[in-house]
């Protein structure tokens, strides 16, 4: 059973983002937002180790071994996640970044959203090698891209495809800038041997502070954990991302979390039974072998085709955001993890179902909501988890 925590930074954080950074080189490091998966499966699997062991010797220990794994192979432990979120009293509201497949159409008399959609267009020309339609407007239009986050609400109106969306997305835009503000700290490398600061090895680094309103009211991140054995507790406290900060787990009421997916569900399941179309949309970075496109996908004379939880499908097209660069520092071999291109949160996929023959619609969407989008070893670290849309 997943259970679901509110992640509560205690003061500011700071994510580092895949650039190379040697002091006495660089004198100014970046930060990201949202940050990796990667980091909140890293930092909680440290957090289990030093729970009961250390990093040296928590491999004699087999019980960790089974929940954590070690460098060469990962454990039991799972995350779905994380999702920006809002704390209000004993009530969470999720930030989902906004899909690519949206867009703002504004005149002088009023602003639409409006859905992209893949159309096929004979006289288009491509370089790639596979059948895919062009992701773009119905008719030819001046189209404006909003940037930011979607709350439960907003996320329902997309999902239903309203068009009264539109006038909503301007001050969706601009309230996503509350979310956290940049704190610049200035920083100086010390002499681990001698415990003094090295000379000429300065630097700055931005820190991010989550907006927080009053002890009630306060911005964190969701996270789904399986898989931990109850080493990870209700009010534990542990270090997230760069510079050592400090975060706290609150676990939420049972239920909580999935009972707001489900409001998503009853706006898209009938939509996709009738169309036998669906879309799948990224809330956490994707990692594919194949670097575009999910790998349970095949060429087939010249289309992207394959199985998915049973279902024949075909991929139509997919509109995505500017690849991302994701790296990370390997606490056992104390060396940087390799920088790996993954494709962003916000990116639509467009699939259409080629035999729809015995699907139990209830049991994919209990499953998939949200869910990964396969069983990988990248799956358990959060990455590609997704939602999925009718269309």
């Amino acid at each position: 059973m997943t259970k679901w925590y509110f992640i509560r930074p205690i003061d500011t954080l700071f994510f580092r983002d895949g650039k190379p950074f040697e002091f006495g080189i660089e004198n100014y490091s970046f930060s990201i937002f949202p940050p990796s998966p990667r980091t909140f499966y890293g930092a909680l699997r440290t957090y289990i180790i030093l729970s009961r062991s250390s990093i040296n010797s928590y491999k004699k220990d087999e019980e960790l071994l089974k929940i954590v794994g070690d460098e060469n192979k990962f454990g039991n432990l799972r995350i779905y996640g994380p999702i920006i979120a809002k704390k209000i009293g004993s009530y969470i509201e999720m930030y989902f970044p906004i899909p690519k497949d949206v867009m703002l159409k504004e005149t002088f008399i009023e602003k639409r959203a409006i859905y992209l959609k893949p159309q096929e267009i004979e006289e288009a020309n491509f370089n790639l090698d596979k059948k895919i339609n062009l992701v773009i407007p119905e008719q030819e239009e001046d189209l404006e891209e909003v940037e930011g986050y979607f709350s439960n609400s907003d996320m329902e109106d997309y999902l239903s495809e309203k068009s009264e969306l539109g006038e909503k997305l301007e001050k969706i835009a601009k309230d996503s800038s509350n979310i956290y503000k940049h704190e610049h700290r200035v920083g100086i490398k010390i002499n681990k041997e001698r415990g003094t600061v090295e000379p000429h090895y300065l630097y700055s680094s931005p820190h991010l502070r989550l907006g927080i309103f009053n002890t009630a009211r306060y911005y964190g991140f969701i996270i789904g954990i399986e898989g931990d054995e109850g080493f990870i507790e209700n009010g534990g406290i542990f270090r997230l991302g760069g510079d050592t900060r400090v975060v706290e787990l609150e676990e939420l009421e049972e239920g909580m979390i999935e009972k707001i997916f489900s409001q998503f569900r009853l706006q898209i399941i009938e939509k996709i039974k009738n169309s036998k179309r669906f879309k799948m949309i990224l809330l956490t970075p994707a990692i594919f072998q194949n670097g575009w496109y999910p790998d349970f996908l095949n060429i087939s004379n010249g289309e992207l085709v394959g199985k998915w939880e049973g279902i024949e499908i075909k991929l139509l097209g997919c509109i995505l955001g500017k690849p991302k660069y994701l790296g990370g520092f390997d606490l056992v071999k104390q060396i940087p993890k390799s920088i790996k291109k993954v494709i962003p949160p916000g990116s639509v996929y467009f699939f259409e179902i080629i035999n729809d023959t015995n699907i139990n619609w209830d049991n994919i969407f209990n499953n998939y909501f949200p869910r990964s989008i396969d069983n990988s070893d990248l799956s358990k670290e959060g990455f590609q988890l997704i939602l999925l849309g009718g269309w």
